[in-house]
């Protein structure tokens, strides 16, 4: 019972975390391409 919301705590922060990650990529593409 206690890894039950650990477990669906750990999807959230992932799904989070790759969220995070691709937002900042975009954002750090475009401003690459804007600064060319």
């Amino acid at each position: 019972m206690i890894f039950h919301p650990l477990l669906t705590l750990n999807n959230d922060l992932m799904f989070v975390f790759l969220l995070v990650h691709l937002t900042l990529y975009i954002v750090v593409f475009f401003s690459h391409e804007r600064e060319q």
